[in-house]
């Protein structure tokens, strides 16, 4: 039997009959049985609060789902208390039994001498060797990185089962941790127009430009799931940086098996090439780069309505997560017109088309490149644009100078593939893509 707080300790038994011994049924009566509420996976740092007036707990109530009203303290340390509400990105559906196991949830800051207010508290599992996710976002403060939440409060949650692993045999040990941004939003998949998609993403795309430039830092996790939509300015904020890495460590951590790292949808193409050499795997700012398109190609795909059939729809969306992923991006990038030809906002539609035709550039192979010069004069410039975040930041500005576009507001994000999502999603989709920019 396994147990998640204990790895590197769980001993695992000889084979037995449990029709021919009573050791499953007793086991189990036993663990069914016990007082000791760790022992039925119940967070014991999760305790009930007590009973709060009713107009304390109405702004809370907002964003709680109506079948769990019961508030709850989260203790992040002996200073600090949060009240949380329900996950706010689904934590009880975690795709993999590996990982950090990364949740986060809606909280409620009520301590005395601060104003009541809604927060994000994000509940992880980090890797004891690397630098805090905190301190990541101190150091990015420090430097002047725009668009970057601060850690209100954060730290390693107190007791021993909070710790598992060892720094041994290719394992490593983890801590649970929490920490508590300074500010609450909501996923880009909420935008209220295609206008404010590309807005947040520029601004997400901005931080990891004076992150790289300010603090020689490289997120490593571009992806959907990173950038949110700041609930009272609209701006976007790129976050999760706890697999940061300074771009002057060239050292592959001890317990990464390879230095390509993030969302395998969102990953870049040269960094999914089954034919990449270890040492040629390390991140490079190219990668995160890629990334920002490959997101805004993804949101396009499930959630800007266009004449796209459902079924082609699918089957573009099918690419980000096929066993030959890179090859799949690779024909995303380089042949856009199926995709993108049927939007209906001609002003996102220019905005893609370039962005997409400079990455498929690129990523285009060296057999590609002859017959490509014959038809672009400029073919080497338009390929080195992507080496840096000057040319892109600057084509997002001008395209979001347009006032046509910006006065827009019928396309707002829309679900495409609602089969895919559960009904809580749709919703919150909806809800939010409502909400005035």
């Amino acid at each position: 039997m396994g147990d998640n707080t204990c790895v590197g300790v769980t001993e695992v038994l000889a084979l037995f009959s449990w029709t021919a011994t009573a050791y499953l049924q007793e086991s189990t009566w036993r663990l069914y049985h016990t007082e000791d509420a760790r022992r039925h996976g119940h967070d014991t740092t999760l305790v009930p609060l007590k009973p709060m007036v009713t107009t304390e707990l109405e702004q809370p109530a907002k964003c709680q789902d109506s079948r769990r009203m019961i508030p709850f303290t989260k203790s992040l340390s002996t200073v600090r208390r949060e009240e949380s509400s329900d996950p706010l990105l689904s934590p009880n559906r975690h795709g993999y039994p590996m990982g950090c196991g990364t949740r986060c949830f809606v909280a409620y800051d009520h301590n005395d001498g601060v104003k009541p207010r809604l927060v994000l508290l994000k509940d992880f599992w980090r890797v004891a060797s690397d630098r805090r996710e905190s301190d990541v976002y101190a150091k990015l403060k420090t430097e002047g990185v725009p668009y970057i939440y601060d850690a209100v409060i954060a730290g390693d949650v107190p007791g021993k089962l909070q710790e598992c692993g060892a720094d041994r045999n290719g394992l490593h040990r983890l801590v649970h941790f929490r920490v508590v941004p300074s500010r609450l939003g909501r996923p880009i998949t909420t935008f209220a127009s295609t206008w404010q998609l590309v807005k947040a993403l520029s601004c997400a795309f901005k931080a990891h430009h004076q992150a790289f430039k300010k603090a020689r830092s490289l997120h490593r996790d571009v992806s959907v799931g990173n950038i949110l939509i700041d609930t009272s300015t609209g701006d976007g904020y790129l976050i999760d940086w706890h697999i940061a890495k300074s771009i002057d460590d060239e050292a592959p951590r001890t317990h990464e098996r390879t230095e390509s790292k993030g969302t395998l949808q969102f990953r870049s193409g040269r960094l999914l090439d089954p034919d990449l050499e270890p040492g040629e795997a390390l991140h490079k700012v190219t990668d995160d780069i890629e990334s920002f398109v490959q997101v805004l190609l993804w949101i396009t795909l499930r959630y800007v309505k266009s004449g796209l059939h459902f079924q082609s729809r699918k089957t573009f969306l099918a690419y980000f997560d096929s066993e030959s992923v890179a090859v799949s991006k690779m024909m995303l990038l380089t042949n856009p017109n199926a995709p993108l030809s049927l939007l209906s906002s001609p002003h996102f539609k220019s905005l893609l088309l370039g962005l997409q035709f400079h990455a498929g550039l690129h990523r285009a192979g060296e057999d590609y490149l002859p017959m490509l010069r014959e038809v672009c004069a400029d073919l080497d410039q338009r390929i080195e644009r992507m080496n840096t975040h000057d040319w892109m930041e600057d084509y997002l500005d001008k395209c979001l100078a347009n006032e046509e576009w910006k006065s827009t507001t019928h396309d707002g994000s829309e679900d495409q593939m609602p089969t895919l999502a559960t009904k809580r999603e749709r919703e919150e989709v909806n809800r939010n893509s409502q909400e005035p920019k």
